[in-house]
């Protein structure tokens, strides 16, 4: 287990644990340990793992009853590891990526392709998916795992879809592969009219959805058994800002459960009669918070339908149970896990074998970026940390509070407090979007801030999901309020702070990313007299730019979300003239979704106005955080941190 373990210490010397506040380089380096999962039948386990800082990802490979072994290590030369399933005791699917081009070819076409490749374990060799791909075709293909089939644990069920280059995928044929024969079987192919095939766990199509061009509604289908004829069994016209989430099901013969809010302004579980089109009953929901969702059973293979609660997340995550013996089971379980785990704050089983004889656990808390665990052999051991090199005791604590925006409407947020006495130096860290739904235990961004002194405060604004359709239309409803009572929702936050005596009212900064950036853009005209400086990452300064990119490809509610909310927001690049403290501008060049010319542009700006302003610009890099490589994080932290300490009073 030492040797084990040892390999994620080269990331950093253990003689450097103490320091505080911890080098920029330990809130850089990505996640030593990741996305630990077990095969099928629990003889292997498997890890994400870097081994230094700027290395790319790889998977470890060990056998659960050896773990102090040489792993299998599986990556690339050329293209990265991106994600991976295990599909049976002995074969996994991974999902490789590489970047093929230089720049950008448009909005929302980055610079990285991918490729989906089947692993055999025991001959360490690999089987590509996609491989039917014309070398200088132009041609693209997306090679998608739909899922596995616990009864026929030589087979999957995978969906293959092919376009040309600049042109969206056709409709994907699904197949059922077999990865022991290397051969595959259509299922069906999917049609315009039907989309988005569920399977039974006998590769059976149950259901689908589709559209109506005649009246622009959504339809559901479902195909009653022993029949290849689809039923509709539910409508939604596309205007329509309520959720139909239909929970996992091998039948719609009898009541299936649906997450919908069916005219109210939460949404809550339902059981509703696909024969007889209607909603039967309410199960459950809250009055504070949309339902966040379904709690099964660990075990799939054992229980594939077997819903025993709901989930919540507002404060934190929380499991509501419903009776019967399965129920129990779990949660008494989790119970037991819960006991045995220090800082037991957030605790999952992720992956289990088949017979739950093996399973992995994560603990994620505020102060602990994730802890594995492995249940084998009646054994439960600790296999490592995502970030060892931080101590729990060194990062800051998470509060969940509310306080009123400038109208009255009362604003949930997240507070991350750091160590030490106050008051304390307050960054205001918008979410991006704007139309998200942020919930939060372990994250990275705040938890750097608050290491070196600053208490952070995480609005969910209006607009924010999770807190019904109300809330949410709050932000477009009576016109775009970006800029306006959107803006006001995180200032007021920072002067709900001031008043109780938390904060230090002359050094309240704002740090934003994507639409976050686009709030940090508008608070440097500082229209609440609070802010000392602003950072803002990739942020949106120009709305007529950035809708002209997709507006046109969006209908029905998204339309009108999206239509309302630009049209009536204020544009950074409208109000310079009106900013009145330091900006920091950081950019990717490879950035895809809010490309780099709304820094190019905004900087002219600033320029001509005389702003006191700085751009910095992350060669390569793209929008998505996750993207964002060690070295673009040492730029973005180190800029960030040195800029805040200048503008301190």
């Amino acid at each position: 287990m030492k040797k084990f373990l040892s390999l994620i210490y080269i990331l950093f010397p253990l003689n450097a644990l103490s320091a505080d506040p911890y080098p920029i380089e330990y809130w850089a380096v990505g996640n030593g340990l990741n996305d630990v999962q077990v095969s099928l039948e629990g003889t292997y386990l498997s890890f994400e793992k870097i081994p230094s800082r700027t290395s790319p990802k790889e998977i470890h490979i060990l056998e659960t009853d050896n773990l102090s072994s040489t792993p299998m290590v599986i990556g690339g030369t050329k293209m990265d590891v991106e994600q991976y399933y295990w599909v049976s005791d002995t074969h996994m699917v991974v999902v490789f990526s590489q970047q093929v081009r230089k720049g950008i070819e448009g909005f929302n076409q980055g610079v990285f392709n991918y490729k989906t490749a089947l692993l055999n374990v025991k001959t360490q060799k690999f089987k590509e998916l996609d491989n039917d791909r014309s070398v200088g075709s132009g041609k693209r293909f997306a090679t998608r795992l739909v899922d596995i089939l616990p009864e026929r644990k030589d087979e999957v069920i995978i969906s293959y879809a092919e376009a040309q280059r600049g042109q969206s995928f056709k409709n994907p044929a699904y197949y059922i592969y077999n990865f022991k024969t290397d051969k595959k079987r259509l299922i069906l192919r999917s049609s315009g009219e039907y989309r988005g095939i569920r399977f039974d766990d006998n590769a059976v199509p149950i259901s689908s959805t589709g559209f109506d061009l005649q009246t622009n509604e959504y339809i559901w289908y479902y195909r009653p058994k022993g029949t290849s004829s689809w039923v509709e069994y539910h409508r939604m016209h596309e205007d329509s800002f309520e959720d139909f989430r239909v929970l996992r099901t091998n039948s719609f013969e009898d009541d299936i459960y649906v997450i919908a809010q069916n005219g109210e302004d939460k949404s809550s579980l339902w059981k509703y009669n696909p024969k007889q089109k209607r909603f039967v009953k309410k199960i459950f929901g809250f009055k504070d918070a949309d339902l966040n969702g379904p709690l099964y059973h660990y075990n799939r293979s054992k229980y594939p339908d077997s819903l025993i609660g709901v989930t919540k997340y507002t404060d934190k995550y929380r499991r509501i149970y419903f009776s019967g013996d399965l129920s129990l089971e779990v949660e008494a379980l989790y119970y037991q896990l819960e006991s045995i785990i220090p800082n037991a704050y957030q605790v999952s089983i992720i992956s289990s074998s088949y017979d739950t004889n093996t399973f992995v656990v994560l603990n994620t808390a505020p102060n602990d970026p994730g802890t594995y665990y492995l249940f084998n052999n009646n054994s439960f051991v600790k296999i490592g940390e995502k970030k060892p090199f931080l101590k729990s005791e060194d990062l800051a604590s998470l509060e969940y509070i509310k306080y009123q925006s400038s109208d009255g409407l009362m604003i949930p947020a997240y507070l991350h407090v750091p160590k030490g006495e106050g008051p304390f130096p307050l960054v205001v860290m918008p979410h991006g979007g704007p139309f998200v739904g942020e919930s939060i235990t372990y994250d990275t961004w705040p938890q750097m801030f608050a290491n070196n002194g600053y208490m952070v405060l995480q609005p969910q604004y209006r607009g924010s999901y999770g807190y019904g359709i109300e809330f949410h239309k709050k932000a477009f409803n009576n016109g775009g309020q970006g800029g306006l009572l959107m803006q006001d929702d995180a200032d007021w936050g920072a002067i709900d702070l001031i008043k109780k005596g938390r904060v230090d009212k002359d050094n309240i900064f704002m740090f934003g990313w994507s639409n976050g950036g686009y709030y940090a853009s508008i608070a440097a005209t500082n229209k609440n007299n609070i802010y000392s400086c602003v950072i803002a990452g990739a942020p949106v300064t120009d709305l007529d730019q950035q809708k002209g990119y997709y507006l046109s490809q969006l209908r029905g509610a998204q339309e009108i979300q999206q239509r309302a909310y630009f049209d009536g927001s204020i544009s950074p690049i409208d109000v310079v003239e009106d900013v009145s403290i330091p900006i920091l501008i950081v950019h990717g060049d490879n950035d895809q979704r809010v490309p780099v010319k709304h820094a190019y542009k905004y900087a002219d700006e600033l320029k001509k106005y005389g702003k006191d302003h700085k751009l910095v610009i992350l060669e390569n890099a793209d929008h998505f955080s996750n993207t964002l490589t060690y070295d673009h994080y040492m730029t973005l932290y180190s800029e960030s941190l040195s800029f805040l300490d200048s503008c301190k009073k």
